[in-house]
């Protein structure tokens, strides 16, 4: 509230944020996370994180992943890094199996594109 208080561009930018999070979020698949939501509410009403280019949808520091109605994991922004931590209920099998196939997905998406591999 003190920052809408204090500025009169607060609100715009909040509502903005906000509404740019909740596209960014049903994009993604995995729904709107409060916590989520209220740390970009924090970030536009201190007047952090500015615009994002227009051409490409910002990508949210954390989505969940779900498959066929259920929430398999979350892919959280740490540090630079992106963290997938998957959900108990995914067995070990799975886990391994993603992994395994891991490096041809990237080839896969890669394929026909000059994007890097930036590890």
């Amino acid at each position: 509230m003190e920052a809408v208080e204090a500025d009169p561009r607060a609100l715009p930018r909040i509502l903005d944020a906000l509404d740019a999070h909740a596209r960014a979020s049903r994009h993604g698949g995995g729904g709107v996370d409060p916590e989520e939501q209220i740390d970009v509410l924090l970030r536009a009403a201190e007047g952090r994180g500015g615009p994002r280019p227009a051409a490409r949808a910002p990508l949210p520091d954390r989505r969940h992943v779900v498959h066929q109605g259920r929430r398999v994991g979350t892919l959280t922004r740490n540090g630079g890094q992106w963290v997938f931590r998957f959900a108990t209920s995914v067995q070990d099998e799975v886990v391994q199996a993603l992994a395994d196939r891991m490096g041809d997905l990237i080839a896969e998406i890669h394929k026909g594109t000059d994007v890097g591999d930036r590890s």
